[in-house]
């Protein structure tokens, strides 16, 4: 039963998976070559304080 849902569901979800995954990737390379250090970088992503 699960797997069937599983199978179901995957080809709705994957283009969304590499959508966050792009994002993700982007924001990354973005803050590394602003040469930020690593808790700036985890407090922005967090969204809900500003330095």
């Amino acid at each position: 039963m699960k797997k069937k849902a599983f199978k179901a569901a995957l080809p709705y979800t994957l283009p969304i998976c590499v959508g966050f995954l792009f994002l993700g990737m982007s924001y990354g390379f973005l803050m590394r070559s602003m040469e930020s250090p690593c808790w700036i970088n985890i407090k922005m992503s967090d969204g809900k304080s500003f330095i």
